[in-house]
């Protein structure tokens, strides 16, 4: 880490950071309690580089100081500095470290296993995955993956490696229910369904 680089110049977050963390929170409970449906953040904010503004929403609202954050960046660009500066959260190095987690590049994406999976008894130790996509569109679920046909309401399928579909759907593996995945797109998320069964 080369240290706090022109931190004055940053995007600074909401316009108004209080309205701006309850709209989102708002956000974020209407996708949990419908999994694949598409929500738009309706909050007015400014974000870096390489960040869209629901991703940056979720981490301006979910991160503080107690947050341990995992992103697949490089150390060096100035989002690791606003992650610091804006959401007051510590960066670590591996996935399995992190309680909230940044995926850019989803065709790279470690394994699910290599984040903290919570237990029915621990749920709340679980991570939390945020995953850019380069598209959320709704009614497109004409060739769903396996048993997510009743639930996928969008396709970025194209973009997300095939382990993730092979453990999200073998809840023997890896729960999916033990993770919360928020997909991101521009200005809407939406949250990842549960594998059926």
């Amino acid at each position: 880490m080369n240290g706090h680089r022109n931190l004055h110049h940053f995007p600074m977050g909401f316009d108004d950071p209080e309205l701006g963390s309850q709209q989102t929170f708002r956000a974020m409970v209407k996708a949990l309690d419908n999994p694949g449906d598409l929500v738009r953040i309706q909050s007015k904010l400014f974000v870096p580089a390489a960040l869209n503004s629901a991703s940056a929403a979720l981490f301006l609202t979910l991160c503080n100081d107690k947050t341990t954050v995992w992103a697949d960046l490089n150390w060096d660009l100035p989002l690791i500095d606003w992650f610091h500066l804006q959401c007051g959260c510590d960066i670590v190095t591996e996935p399995c470290m992190a309680s909230l987690a940044l995926i850019t590049k989803p065709n790279t994406m470690p394994p699910l296993d290599h984040f903290r999976i919570g237990d029915n008894e621990n749920t709340d130790t679980s991570a939390t995955l945020i995953v850019q996509v380069g598209k959320l569109s709704a009614n497109t679920a004409k060739n769903p993956i396996r048993r997510m046909i009743d639930y996928m309401r969008y396709r970025p399928l194209e973009e997300m490696p095939a382990h993730l579909w092979d453990t999200w759907c073998h809840p023997s593996q890896c729960h999916p229910r033990r993770v919360d995945m928020f997909l991101t797109c521009d200005d809407t998320l939406a949250v990842m369904p549960p594998a059926i069964g």
